[in-house]
């Protein structure tokens, strides 16, 4: 994996375009063929996981957000969401509504009770949020800006919290079936949030 010169050794914000209040969040997705059964966020301080299906998944992607995205305008925040591998996160987020959306190169404006959201699939994938009380967020795939897997990239980067392999059932595309699962699958995608929120 290359590291460009600038994650090594820093670089000069450009203070003037650079938000100055940014409420960091990150999220994962956890699906058994092809539809979603675990939904993690987390914001630097607690993490958040969220049993769904392709019925509720969106759902719980607008109730999250509601609870914890800072008004946008006067007040200079700017709320970043972020996954590692955007592509497969959004697209199972949205897959109740997959034939509506991704049969076009420029999907419509996605309505939902809470809000809207306008997923952009070009070359790189992100997306815009708006919540019904104004809030904006944006919606960015860490994979736009270093490439490689979460599991090598936090190796390579010494993050505080290195990915862990998969557990054996995830790998094997299914979901948890008792108790002893759904405990290593916590323990899995804890420590997956937070190399992701860290890497964010």
């Amino acid at each position: 994996m290359f590291l460009p010169g600038y994650l090594q050794d820093g670089v000069k914000p450009l203070r003037n375009h650079y938000p100055r209040n940014v409420n960091l969040l990150a999220f994962d997705t956890e699906t058994a063929r092809g539809e979603p059964y675990l939904l993690t966020f987390c914001d630097g301080k607690e993490i958040s996981f969220n049993g769904v299906n392709k019925n509720t998944v969106l759902d719980r992607f607008f109730e999250y957000l509601e609870s914890h995205c800072m008004k946008s305008k006067k007040t200079h925040w700017s709320n970043l969401l972020y996954a590692h591998n955007l592509q497969f996160d959004l697209t199972a987020i949205l897959c109740h509504r997959e034939t509506e959306i991704f049969r076009f190169l420029h999907p419509p404006l996605i309505d939902h009770q809470k809000g809207t959201i306008k997923v952009y699939c070009g070359k790189t994938w992100f997306a815009q949020v708006r919540l019904k009380n104004g809030t904006y967020v944006k919606v960015l795939d860490s994979a736009n800006f270093i490439k490689g897997s979460l599991y090598d990239i936090s190796r390579s980067l010494a993050l505080a919290t290195s990915k862990p392999k998969r557990p054996y059932f995830v790998e094997n595309g299914r979901a948890p079936r008792n108790q002893d699962e759904w405990w290593r699958l916590h323990g899995y995608c804890r420590a997956e949030i937070m190399a992701q929120y860290e890497l964010a």
